[in-house]
């Protein structure tokens, strides 16, 4: 469900989670809550959640908001270097060689149900009565750019998905060369970055490496996700066990070069991102022309690593896995590395089947 109060506060929740956006007073998105469910918002709890007592000192500072304002120590949907923010952001664009410190401003948005599915990139889908998305619209007028981010959140599920596209509306051309598809912001709660790591024949063993002031950030950059890591990370508290504990999934639906990032600032803020990984990636953006980023999974759970996986499994089965296979039994494919190392024909691999068949 999405509850929208005075076009300021956004809550998407259903019975096990709740996330809440905000309008900062610069008209940027805010990030105010992810976690446990809390139902339908009454006043005084929409009064305490948007309370923020500045704690930054000698930062630039919105003088049209007003005097203590500043993007320095908030939680954002959206952030990006600079204008009183210097921490890394989530989107980085160029005018030739200029860069340009986007300021994206919300001028509109509207609610749907359901989810289609598209088969031009990997992506999560949904029916009408399993899901509720809400699209914001943000503009920088001053550099002829719009951005639209798409949230969807799922009729019992602990997860929500979130899409985003910019378009280049001006008469030059653009580059962008950073465009992290999710930014989940949070106070630091003893947090551990969980990352999924290894080589070959032995992939995804579990690392946790504590938070502390700075970043941490695991990723790819051959061409593709693999053994070694892959566009999965979590934060995960200290004292959280497989059953127990407050857990936070962020997973890419995605499987080029990546990065997923978790900075650290003096105030125990955590910013953790996903997406395409920034070095080496370039795309220019012609008038009217538009980019969309690999769709990024939230996942929340207070039931421990066992609750995070019985979460992400069941929302892969209902709204990632293609609906004709969801209740199919799998095809058969043959491993060719051992079993014919790759000098095979039509008669070796009969011969196989007929022999697999036997057992």
């Amino acid at each position: 469900m999405i509850e929208i109060r005075n076009e300021q506060l956004f809550h998407l929740y259903n019975e096990k989670i709740s996330y809440i956006i905000n309008v900062l007073p610069n008209q940027q998105l805010g990030h105010v809550y992810f976690g446990p469910s809390l139902g339908t918002l009454a006043p005084f709890d929409q009064a305490y959640l948007e309370k923020k007592e500045n704690k930054s000192a000698g930062t630039v500072k919105f003088f049209e908001a007003d005097n203590l304002f500043t993007l320095a120590d908030r939680f954002q949907e959206l952030p990006t270097y600079g204008t009183s923010d210097f921490r890394e952001g989530a989107v980085s664009v160029f005018e030739e060689e200029t860069p340009l410190y986007v300021d994206f401003k919300l001028v509109a948005f509207h609610c749907f149900e359901g989810k289609e599915r598209k088969l031009a990139q990997p992506a999560s889908f949904a029916s009408a009565d399993e899901s509720q998305s809400i699209v914001f619209e943000l503009v920088d007028q001053e550099r002829q750019l719009e951005m639209a981010i798409t949230y969807t959140i799922f009729k019992g599920s602990g997860t929500i998905t979130r899409q985003q596209t910019l378009t280049n509306t001006g008469s030059k051309p653009k580059t962008i060369q950073r465009f992290l598809s999710g930014v989940l912001e949070l106070k630091n709660r003893d947090f551990e970055l969980l990352h999924l790591s290894g080589a070959w024949l032995k992939e995804r063993h579990i690392k946790t490496v504590p938070l502390t002031q700075g970043t941490i950030s695991v990723g790819s950059l051959k061409g593709a996700s693999g053994h070694q890591h892959n566009p999965f990370v979590a934060l995960k508290e200290q004292q959280a066990t497989n059953d127990t504990g407050h857990v936070y999934g962020a997973n890419l639906i995605y499987s080029g070069n990546f990065l997923a990032q978790a900075e650290m600032d003096e105030w125990d803020n955590v910013r953790l991102m996903l997406g395409i990984h920034p070095e080496h990636f370039s795309w220019q953006l012609s008038q009217g022309e538009t980019f969309e980023a690999p769709e990024c999974l939230f996942t929340f759970t207070a039931a421990g690593l066992n609750g995070l996986s019985q979460e992400s499994a069941q929302f892969i089965d209902k709204h990632v896995i293609a609906p004709y296979w969801q209740k199919r039994q799998r095809p058969i494919v043959f491993n060719n590395w051992e079993a014919t190392y790759f000098d095979f024909n039509e008669e070796k691999l009969l011969t196989l089947a007929q022999e697999s068949k036997a057992l």
